[in-house]
């Protein structure tokens, strides 16, 4: 349900504000962001997740991941906008 839930937040962002390039952004930042979770996870000196679904991390985090990425990319872009103004 949280999967789901995070694929229509990035649905709703891409529709407001669209990005150059966005799903490229968005697979990358999710499995590079999963990725790097599952090395941290898997070390032993971080946190755990209670349930684990893939590699020690729950199954959602790869699409958190590739929402929060995108979204930090357009305020980038507002934030430049405006200070060219």
């Amino acid at each position: 349900m949280l999967c789901s839930a995070l694929i229509l937040l990035a649905i709703i962002k891409h529709k407001i504000y669209p990005i150059k390039k966005e799903l490229l952004w968005y697979l990358l930042v999710g499995f590079g962001g999963a990725f790097a979770e599952i090395i941290l996870v898997n070390s032993g000196s971080t946190w755990q997740y209670l349930t684990e679904h893939f590699f020690g991390i729950p199954i959602w985090i790869p699409f958190f991941w590739g929402v929060l990425g995108t979204t930090i990319i357009v305020l980038h872009e507002g934030f430049n906008k405006k200070e060219k103004k």
